[in-house]
C-alpha cells in the first residue's frame, strides 16, 4: 500500500509539473516571449524528473514483486504445515477410535472377570464352611475317641 501510494505521488508530481510547462509555454508564446534557453532547461529538468520517477517506480515494483514472492513461499509454508496437522489429526482420531475400542473390549472382559472371581469367591466361602463344618465334626468325633 505504501508503495504504491508513492508511485501515485510520483505521478501527480509528473502531471502537474508537465501541466506547469504547458502552461508556461503557452505564456510564453502567448506573450511573445519564448526564451529556447530557459525552455530547454525546464524541458531537461522534467526528464530528470520523469527518469527518477521511472526509477524510483521499478524499484518499487521489484520490491513489490520480492515481497509478494516472500509472501506466497510464506503461504505455502504454512499450507504445507496445515496439511501436516491435519494428517496428524486423522491419523489421532483413528487412533483414538482404536483405543475406545480396546477401552470397551478391555472393560467387558475385567467385567467378566471381576464376575467370575466374584463367583469363585462366593463358591470358594461356601466350600470353606462346609470344611470346616466337616474339620469340626470330625474333631468331636476324635475328641469323643480319646
Amino acid at each position: 500500500m505504501g508503495l504504491e501510494w508513492q508511485v501515485e505521488g510520483y505521478e501527480r508530481d509528473l502531471i502537474s509539473t508537465i501541466e506547469e510547462r504547458d502552461d508556461l509555454l503557452q505564456r510564453l508564446e502567448n506573450d511573445g516571449i519564448f526564451e529556447v534557453n530557459d525552455l530547454r532547461a525546464i524541458i531537461e529538468t522534467i526528464d530528470r524528473n520523469n527518469q527518477d520517477y521511472e526509477a524510483r517506480k521499478i524499484a518499487l515494483g521489484a520490491q513489490q514483486r520480492k515481497r509478494l514472492a516472500w509472501m506466497e513461499a510464506q503461504n505455502a509454508q504454512i499450507d504445507t504445515a496445515i496439511l501436516d496437522l491435519e494428517e496428524k489429526l486423522q491419523i489421532a482420531v483413528l487412533e483414538f477410535g482404536g483405543l475406545s475400542a480396546d477401552f470397551k473390549e478391555n472393560k467387558e472382559k475385567d467385567t467378566a472377570i471381576a464376575a467370575t472371581l466374584a463367583f469363585a469367591m462366593v463358591c470358594s466361602e461356601g466350600t470353606a464352611a462346609t470344611q470346616d463344618q466337616d474339620l469340626d465334626a470330625a474333631s468331636a468325633d476324635s475328641d469323643l475317641e480319646w
